[in-house]
């Protein structure tokens, strides 16, 4: 079971006015050392109404409490003095230890440390005014420990300020990586169910159409049959390798053999999630069917014709693809030519990365994807 630490704070406070109760109500019947009755009952009703908003309250850091307990303090402390005959009573310390413990628990640690130390300034102006007979050495040791006590409380909030602020980021770097987590889960749920359409709805009607017998145009009747091909290739390709440069190089023996690659990975690479991973290779595989397909005629590209270069260090990946084949117009491209300006891009900016397609006809094409 937790302690609430401002019941704990008010216990400490109730037990140090009560121990000051005797004492003062002593003083009401005997004057000690020329203090007048007035002060003395002044004394004794500062003490019930901080014991009545201690209890009542029980927060002992409430502005109506400290207020109430410090005049207490700054009356009653000579009558108990003599009473007791010892210099600082023990209750002085059980209340600043309670006064303290409002202090941190109610994050006005400032403003109880300048009250104390105006009440004890107060408290030796009415000495020397009076004429109590306090020394100046007593008030200067009163002033000491408060001081004292004052600087311990406030390192000691100071200290707590920064671990709360430090839980506070973890807390958010937390919930943060547990969104991306539910947002990458609900990606992939919706993947399937867009693959799972598109395998019962669109290539069924794509394959009915490429060995229907009716009046269909040749050029639709290949269309259907390159995208049902590559529908079944990525069904059988699987899942990319766990390596982002061995699923790279993968990629590129097997949709280029002829490409020259360059490979550059830093020891202290930015670590990849699966889903970077995964969109990375993807892309740099649409790039260099893009190639395979449109590049040189549909022909094997030549060698020396074709460059893929990985690039990764701290602070970010980046892959090109340039080929020196015939190159395309972005603006105005073929509906069958959609794949390395939508596919692309569009992979890459769901994984918070960015792709950049530049070609130009007879002058080749040049592809990079990059993350973040």
């Amino acid at each position: 079971m937790r302690t609430d630490p401002r019941r704990l704070a008010c216990l400490l406070l109730v037990v140090g006015l009560l121990t000051l109760v005797f004492p003062v109500a002593v003083g009401v019947r005997e004057q000690h050392d020329g203090y007048p009755l007035w002060w003395t009952a002044a004394g004794l009703a500062a003490l019930v109404a901080s014991l009545v908003l201690a209890v009542a309250g029980h927060d002992v850091g409430s502005g109506r409490t400290v207020v109430a307990t410090e005049v207490a303090l700054l009356i009653t402390l000579p009558l108990v003095e003599t009473a007791s005959r010892v210099q600082t009573p023990w209750p002085l310390y059980v209340i600043y230890v309670a006064s303290g413990a409002a202090a941190v628990v109610s994050r006005r640690g400032s403003g109880v440390a300048l009250a104390v130390l105006a009440l004890v300034l107060a408290r030796g102006w009415l000495s020397w005014r009076v004429d109590w007979g306090e020394r100046p050495e007593d008030l200067v040791g009163s002033l000491l420990f408060v001081v004292t006590i004052a600087g311990g409380l406030t390192t000691v909030r100071l200290v707590l300020d920064q671990s709360v602020g430090r839980i506070g980021v973890a807390r958010a770097e937390a919930v943060r990586r547990l969104e991306d987590a539910r947002a990458v889960e609900a990606q992939g749920r919706a993947a399937a169910l867009w693959d799972a359409y598109v395998h019962d709805e669109v290539l069924a009607v794509l394959a009915d159409v490429q060995v229907s017998q009716d009046e269909i145009p040749a050029p639709v009747r290949e269309a259907a049959a390159r995208v049902v091909d590559d529908a079944g290739a990525a069904a059988a390709q699987g899942p990319p390798a766990p390596d982002l440069v061995d699923g790279l190089l993968d990629s590129t023996l097997e949709m280029c053999p002829s490409a020259d690659t360059l490979v550059e990975v830093d020891d202290d690479a930015v670590p990849l999630p699966a889903e970077v991973r995964i969109a990375l290779v993807e892309a740099t595989r649409e790039a260099l069917r893009n190639v395979g397909r449109h590049a040189f005629g549909g022909e094997p590209a030549p060698e020396g014709t074709v460059e893929v270069s990985v690039h990764h260090d701290r602070r970010a990946v980046r892959v090109r693809v340039v080929d020196r084949g015939r190159g395309f117009d972005p603006d105005h491209t073929a509906p069958d030519r959609l794949g390395i300006l939508v596919s692309v891009r569009g992979r890459m900016e769901a994984v918070g990365g960015r792709a950049r397609v530049q070609s130009r006809r007879g002058a080749g094409t040049e592809v990079e994807v990059l993350w973040p």
